[in-house]
């Protein structure tokens, strides 16, 4: 005999368990706060409701079916408030999770966007008060009219508030609509047949969507699932509003639920039509930039939390921009010109900083406190995928220590100048400039980002920090072993420590002038690179201490890259010979984020290396 409690041990449950499962590498404090909160809400708010239509005998439950009742419904019906609302929750994390919300903030026009904003909201309301006049108990509207006087108000709010976005990812909200709705309809048909609940026909219009299902159900659990999926919505318009402009908000440095809710309601009923378009097309172009240079970090950074990609790829379009703009440049002095320019926009976002040490931002952190960049002197130098870089970054400034731009700086000047890499300690010199500056610049953001608190990193912090710089190291020299033979053609240069050759003059004028490493032989390119894959091994330990002292969220992202990395220099170890540039396949790269995300494991990459080496 079917009951309600097997109902959701067999149908409602699993599902929930499955996405879970599915999901839970991916749930930052953030989407848990969410849920959360939906469910408080959809427990208070649907209780009374359910009770009401019980009471006047719109549907009814077989006493041998239930374990009991509160009011005048089972205990199970409470129950199902919460699975449902998670279940809903969960599927729409899935649909909608992977990209930034503010990439969605509407760009059309004015009459447009108040068309999408009012048009639904006159609906909504007109259905409630259409709702409101035909709930007369013991008659055949009674049950269609409660469902509209009590949702159709909650989604008019809500559409007030996030309408727009909404409408901007429409196929995304449909497919998280539908498909939990669908199922749960299919679920209602089970339990009816076996005769664990009954809808009234007093109540009902005897009006049958499928089998038994009649269409006040089939309309309950679409638009209950909109109120959810819509709710889900307007949690993320507020969180992209604060992450993309929080210089509008009162910066609070240890935030209670209270002034956390407090932001978050401020900025659902923020109008996005009225907020400056610029930051949302400098984030757009750093998108591109990052499309463009690195299709593996673009890939890579959807697992993180969706604040922490949005940074995190200001960041790196700002790296990967201000080093285009110096290799472009094919004659010195204008490469110079180049590095001078960045190290002006530098030192005029350090103004009025006076950092404690080496990596303390310097002064109080305040998204408000914007810095005074003369932004007509780069419109003149910088083309425009580059001006949108420097203002992205300039906006994040305020929370970031300047320290590792300059050792970036550092790095360039060192390519700049040709200076020669002779030893092992020049090797991770060079690292530690153009790779360890932006683990630590990561670490912060990370660390900033994942939580609704913004944590800045402390003196305290700095065993952290050097395992972050350590991580920076390592995946730079397993990135130079990989690009031997590619740094050598396209650019003239290599990386390799001269007291690995043989000929010094000889193989660097191979390398450098006459950019033809293959005349090297693949033994001597594969016996360099497994040189230097040792010297990364030598610091692989140390690093991965670091990540599990990471906000938890962001620790199997880092991992993920950390370990595709690795598993680059074995493969370079593993081959025979030397490849022009080692790769994973896009399997390879699946299973070892699969299993860093879930499993938080890595593969003993000293063992690998001992083994080939």
């Amino acid at each position: 005999m079917l009951t309600y409690y097997k109902v959701h041990l067999f149908y409602t449950l699993p599902i929930v368990l499955l996405l879970w499962i599915i999901l839970h590498p991916f749930l930052c404090r953030k989407e848990k706060l969410k849920i959360l909160a939906l469910n408080i809400i959809a427990f208070l708010y649907t209780t009374p409701w359910d009770n009401y239509i019980v009471y006047h005998k719109a549907w009814s439950y077989h006493p041998q079916c239930v374990l009991g009742s509160i009011g005048y419904i089972p205990i199970e019906e409470y129950a199902f408030f919460i699975i449902m609302t998670i279940m809903d929750s969960l599927w729409c994390v899935l649909c909608m999770r992977w990209t930034i919300p503010c990439l969605y903030f509407p760009e059309e026009s004015k009459f447009k966007s108040l068309a999408i904003r009012w048009v639904p909201i006159a609906l909504f309301t007109s259905g409630a008060l259409w709702g409101l006049f035909v709930a007369i108990p013991a008659t055949k509207s009674f049950y269609m009219g409660c469902i509209c006087w009590w949702a159709l108000p909650i989604l008019a709010f809500l559409w007030y508030g996030a309408g727009n976005y909404v409408w901007k990812r429409k196929i995304a909200v449909f497919f998280s609509i539908t498909v939990p709705s669908t199922y749960l309809c299919y679920v209602d048909i089970i339990a009816m047949r076996a005769g664990v609940w009954h809808i009234s026909e007093d109540a009902t219009y005897e009006i049958f969507v499928y089998d038994c299902l009649p269409i006040e159900e089939f309309v309950f659990f679409f638009v209950v699932s909109s109120v959810i999926v819509m709710g889900c919505c307007a949690f993320d318009k507020s969180q992209g509003i604060l992450d993309t402009y929080p210089e509008l908000f009162h910066f609070y440095k240890k935030p209670s639920k209270l002034q956390i809710l407090f932001n978050l309601f401020q900025a659902f009923l923020t109008d996005e039509f009225y907020l400056p378009e610029q930051p949302i097309h400098d984030l757009r172009t750093s998108m591109i930039v990052l499309e463009e240079a690195s299709k593996s970090f673009s890939t890579a950074g959807i697992v993180f939390p969706t604040g922490v990609r949005k940074d995190l790829s200001i960041l790196y379009a700002f790296c990967r921009v201000t080093d285009n703009m110096i290799d472009n440049e094919s004659i010195v002095d204008k490469r110079k010109d180049k590095v001078n320019l960045i190290k002006k926009f530098i030192d005029e976002l350090s103004v009025d900083r006076a950092p404690s040490w080496k990596y303390d931002v310097g002064k109080k952190i305040d998204p408000k406190s914007v810095p005074n960049i003369d932004w007509s002197y780069y419109e003149k130098h910088l083309k425009k995928n580059q001006l949108a870089a420097f203002r992205a970054i300039s906006r994040i400034s305020y929370y970031l220590p300047l320290e590792p731009f300059r050792e970036l700086i550092r790095g360039y000047e060192w390519d700049i100048n040709e200076k020669m890499i002779e030893t092992d300690s020049d090797l991770l010199e060079y690292s530690s400039y153009v790779a360890s500056s932006v683990a630590t610049l990561f670490t912060c953001i990370m660390c900033f980002k994942s939580d609704f608190v913004g944590r800045k990193l402390i003196k305290e912090d700095e065993w952290l920090i050097e395992r972050a710089r350590d991580m920076g190291k390592v995946l730079q020299i397993i990135n130079i072993s990989r690009d031997i033979v590619t740094d050598s053609e396209t650019l003239g240069r290599t990386y390799i420590p001269t007291s690995y050759f043989e000929d010094p003059k000889k193989e660097l004028q191979l390398l450098r002038s006459e950019r033809k490493p293959w005349s090297l032989g693949e033994q001597k390119l594969r016996d360099y690179a497994l040189k230097m894959i040792r010297l990364a091994d030598s610091l692989m330990k140390s690093a991965l201490q670091g990540v599990p002292l990471l906000p938890p969220e962001t620790q199997g992202p880092v991992l993920a890259a950390t370990q595709v990395y690795s598993g680059i220099g074995i493969r370079i170890l593993s081959t025979p010979g030397y490849q022009r540039r080692a790769r994973l396949s896009k399997l390879e790269r699946l299973a070892i984020a699969v299993n860093c995300m879930f499993f938080k494991s890595s593969f003993d990459f000293e063992a690998q290396v001992k083994k080939y080496c």
